[in-house]
C-alpha cells in the first residue's frame, strides 16, 4: 500500500483494467458529452490560451490503453484537471458551468465512491 497514490496494490493488467472501467463510467456520467473529445478552438475560442493543460475522456481512454496510467490514481487526478479547466474556462453559473459541477458531483459519488474508491481525493 501506498501512502499517496492508491489504498490498494494492483498488478499491471489490473490496474490498466480498472483505469478503463473508471473511465468507461466517467464516460457514461458524462450525459452532455461536455468531456467526451478534446476542445477546438472552433468549439472555444482562445481556449488554449487560458487553459494550458487540456483533458478530456478521449485523452484519458488513449492513456489507458497505451499504459500512461501506472496507478488509477492519476485517473483520478487527470478528471480533477478536466473539470477544474471547463470550471476555470467558462463562466459562473452557465450551463456548461453548471453541468461541470454537476458531472463532478455524479462522478465521486457514482464512480469514485464505488469502483475508484481507492484513489486518493
Amino acid at each position: 500500500m501506498h501512502p499517496i497514490y492508491s489504498k490498494e496494490f494492483l498488478c499491471r493488467v489490473c490496474c490498466r483494467n480498472r483505469c478503463k472501467d473508471l473511465i468507461r463510467s466517467l464516460q457514461a456520467e458524462d450525459t452532455m458529452m461536455l468531456f467526451a473529445e478534446p476542445v477546438t478552438e472552433k468549439m472555444a475560442p482562445n481556449y488554449r490560451d487560458v487553459i494550458k493543460e487540456p483533458m478530456d475522456l478521449r485523452t484519458l481512454e488513449l492513456r489507458a490503453e497505451t499504459e500512461v496510467y501506472n496507478n488509477y490514481a492519476w485517473v483520478r487526478e487527470n478528471f480533477e484537471l478536466m473539470v477544474l479547466n471547463a470550471l476555470t474556462f467558462n463562466r459562473l453559473h452557465t450551463a456548461v458551468w453548471k453541468e461541470a459541477k454537476r458531472y463532478h458531483q455524479s462522478c465521486l459519488s457514482n464512480v469514485f465512491a464505488t469502483i475508484g474508491k481507492a484513489a486518493p481525493p
